[in-house]
């Protein structure tokens, strides 16, 4: 990054920003002014509309994502080779998956559980999550039949493509409402052999209370309340928690929105999205589903978010901002030039500063190039889709020959600038697609999906003969590489052992090297 042509460019944003800011602050409030008298109202109640929408699809959003995010561990237990054999009753199989499940319950922290079920109902695998957020892998003495759970049964008709989201209700353990209320939605996947033989099904159970605060973060406006409701109109969220779940309850089945607000419940039942106005309130209302892709669902389930805008709300806000306007309007303008100047600059010093921080928490300063804990990640990641989109994978670890030589005979400058050399020869000759990395000293790991042996030693080639060009450059002297490849072996190679074989021919490779300079 050339930091003074940065700084410039930063500066030149400041100025634009700021004054554009600040422009359209002074436009604002001479607009505001001039048409004060005929439509302030009108105007609110636009901004209201606006943001309350706003709101609505954000936490529509939210949901969408997090529950995109249950589908995909649940797609990927349900596919694991070893939840396959499981339902075998393999005791390795069913170790694996076992310690599989632990494994995503502690990452996630929001699945209550995760169960293995097999075709008679019967747990055959559970997994807790237990109150101080580690996971707990239930006894075979503690496993119970679950043939007769809703769930189950509409799991077990499920196509291969299909994905089960149960209604969103409260735990039962026991026959019994579990007290405390855990609010539960179960998400199910059928699990079929080599044959297409159904063998039983995976159930997640999701602590709802993780969605309803992720909801409850987006809720910003002051004095506003949030409602969601069922496709029956039973709450499932009220700000009081006193009438939610009435559909659980003996004494609860005419606890709900439809009785609350009937008229309102009649209108917003078949919308997708709109605006209703109660005798204390202004409520809007949008219609979803729980999964983006709902055709993926086997059972279309709809909820209706509510946004609730009390009417004194309104009122306050109006005569607030009116108030303002007639008081304030000789001393506001030049301080609205201020403030979108200040502003617009801050606006973008913080994007500038977040950008900075966010290469700097994943690149190599010295070479560019990803750190160590960059590389991890992104390893994780490609091996994940490797096992998605099924293709090959493998790594190359390289190491600079001779670095000290060239810091003791040339000095440390030499040595970086060999080090840099040896990152644009990576850079320059891999693939658009492949990802390089400086693991620390003179050492390097370049990721290469979708390839094999022989592309490797062609991109391997290039490497070597620029690095090498490169120090002819620097000090009259071709400078070499020693470097080691590997190739991912499917779900049962861990990352370490990837990177420690490559680092193990890498090895070899230097012996051979050494050899031959004696």
């Amino acid at each position: 990054m050339n930091n003074k042509n940065t700084t410039h460019t930063v500066r030149k944003e400041e100025i634009k920003r700021g004054l554009s800011y600040a422009l359209i602050l002074c436009i604002a409030m001479f607009m505001i002014s001039a048409l004060i008298f005929h439509n302030l109202r009108s105007t609110i109640y636009e901004e209201i509309d606006e943001k309350q929408y706003e709101e609505l699809f954000d936490m529509e959003r939210e949901i969408h994502a997090e529950v995109n995010r249950m589908e995909t561990y649940i797609y990927y237990l349900s596919l694991f080779p070893q939840t396959i054999r499981s339902f075998a009753l393999d005791p390795a199989s069913m170790d694996d998956s076992a310690l599989m499940m632990s494994t995503i319950s502690e990452y996630c922290h929001c699945f209550d559980q995760i169960r293995l079920i097999d075709a008679q109902g019967m747990e055959i695998i559970r997994v807790n999550m237990k109150k101080d957020g580690s996971s707990e892998i239930v006894g075979k003495s503690e496993l119970q039949n679950k043939h007769d759970r809703y769930y189950f049964k509409e799991s077990m008709q499920l196509e291969p493509d299909e994905l089960y989201i149960s209604p969103l209700d409260l735990n039962i353990e026991h026959d019994q409402v579990e007290i405390p209320h855990k609010p539960m939605i179960r998400m199910g996947r059928a699990v079929f052999d080599d044959d297409g033989q159904r063998l039983g099904v995976v159930i997640i159970n999701y602590k709802a209370s993780a969605l309803i605060s992720l909801i409850e973060s987006i809720n910003i406006h002051e004095g506003d309340e949030w409602l969601l409701i069922n496709d029956q109109g039973y709450y499932l969220h009220e700000p009081a928690g006193e009438k939610e779940f009435g559909f659980m309850f003996s004494d609860k089945q005419d606890t709900g929105f439809f009785n609350d607000e009937p008229e309102i419940w009649n209108t917003i039942q078949d919308q997708r999205i709109g605006k209703a106005i109660s005798k204390d309130a202004w409520l809007y209302y949008l219609k979803m589903t729980p999964l983006e892709d709902s055709s993926k669902l086997s059972v279309q389930r709809d909820w209706h978010l509510i946004m609730k805008v009390p009417k004194n709300v309104l009122n306050n806000e109006l005569e607030t901002l009116y108030r303002g306007l007639i008081i304030g309007n000789g001393l506001i303008l030049p301080l609205l030039m201020i403030l979108g100047w200040f502003l617009g600059r801050s606006q973008v010093r913080n994007k500038y500063y977040q950008e900075v921080l966010e290469v700097q928490a994943r690149v190599d300063p010295m070479t560019g190039l990803l750190n160590r804990r960059s590389i991890h990640e992104q390893l994780v990641y490609n091996i994940d889709l490797a096992i998605r989109q099924n293709y090959d994978l493998s790594v190359v670890y390289l190491d600079i020959n001779d670095l000290k030589t060239v810091n003791d005979k040339y000095g440390h400058e030499a040595g970086d600038r060999m080090i840099k050399s040896a990152a644009y020869a990576i850079n320059r000759s891999i693939r658009n697609t492949d990802i390089a990395a400086r693991m620390g000293g003179d050492e390097f790991l370049i990721i290469f999906p979708d390839c094999l042996g022989e592309q490797i030693s062609i991109v391997m080639s290039r490497i070597e003969e620029t690095f090498k060009q490169a120090g002819l450059d620097e000090v009259s002297i071709p400078w070499t590489l020693s470097w080691g490849s590997s190739h991912w072996e499917g779900a049962e190679d861990t990352i370490d052992d990837l990177i420690d074989r490559a680092d193990t021919e890498m090895y070899k490779f230097k012996e051979e090297f050494r050899s031959k300079q004696n």
